[in-house]
């Protein structure tokens, strides 16, 4: 279950998914692939390019923000779509259906098999099981700013107008690293997409939402927040990698956890402190330190 910004990227072979599922072991029921999450690369304008070309810097391997995975999967009795791995319904009630899910064979981006820990309820990768040597997941999450400031006046696609702020901007816009498997399907993908666009239809309804998204940039533009919102964008990433784990941003935890955090806050813990805490965390797995 792919999002738009996200981008199937094979590492081996000629980078077709028939190579990754070679590169496997045969009897594989799922293949989890970690995000590669990308940055700006620096863009304040939306570039005419295409996504795949215009944003080649991203995340370095050890990015634990990027550690979710989306997945490649036989089906299976029972199987329940998830947005990220599938599940086993009526897993909770019936635990032979619970442990028919963990008997599968489950690998990650390298080909080396993920633990029943994660199988059964995981979509969050931590570091002992990651893997980027075959496949990954390419995440363009912020793009330029001013598409960032457009998705930030959509808001998410589960109506949290607030998500996405100055701090997610300053987490996700990562160009550490540079990330060009991708880039060997370009010649063929530039083909591919100029044929949509000389559609009698598609060609028309793309033109149309570039003015739609243009004349949402130029309202901001009118009202004079415009400059103020781009500045902004611009602080936030200046922030440095290793001050990432610093930034408290909870709006993606439940609400157990923020209830938690704001327990710590209360008890005189700085954001900084819990941020670190969470970093841990998220690194060493289920069972990890968040004290």
């Amino acid at each position: 279950v792919l999002d738009a910004d996200e981008f199937v990227s094979v590492k081996t072979g000629a980078g077709r998914l028939a190579d990754l599922i070679d590169a496997v072991p045969e009897d594989t029921d799922a293949i989890s692939l970690t995000w590669r999450i990308f940055g700006s690369g620096g863009h304040v304008r939306r570039p005419n390019d295409l996504v795949t070309e215009s944003y080649t810097r991203a995340a370095p391997d050890d990015f634990w923000k990027g550690w979710g995975v989306k997945t490649l999967f036989r089906p299976f009795e029972h199987m329940r779509l998830g947005i990220h791995r599938p599940k086993i319904a009526g897993a909770g009630r019936d635990p032979a259906r619970a442990e028919a899910l963990v008997a599968q064979r489950w690998v990650n981006g390298s080909g080396a098999p993920l633990p029943a820990s994660f199988k059964r309820a995981g979509w969050r990768s931590w570091e002992a099981v990651l893997g980027y040597d075959l496949a990954e997941i390419n995440h363009y999450a912020v793009k330029s700013a001013q598409d960032y400031l457009l998705r930030a006046m959509r808001g998410s696609a589960n109506l949290k107008t607030d998500k996405y702020d100055t701090d997610y901007f300053a987490i996700f816009d990562r160009n550490e690293a540079a990330a060009p498997a991708i880039a060997r399907h370009l010649p063929a993908l530039r083909q591919a997409v100029g044929a949509l666009r000389e559609d009698p239809v598609l060609g028309p309804l793309e033109a149309a939402a570039r003015e739609i998204h243009e004349a949402r940039l130029q309202a901001l533009r009118d009202d004079g927040t415009y400059d103020a919102r781009i500045g902004a964008l611009a602080r936030a990433a200046a922030l440095p990698y290793a001050a990432v784990e610093t930034v408290l941003y909870t709006k993606h935890l439940p609400p157990a956890d923020q209830a938690r955090i704001n327990a710590l806050q209360t008890a005189g813990q700085s954001d900084a402190e819990i941020g670190r805490a969470i970093a841990r965390r998220m690194r060493g797995g289920p069972g990890g330190d968040c004290a």
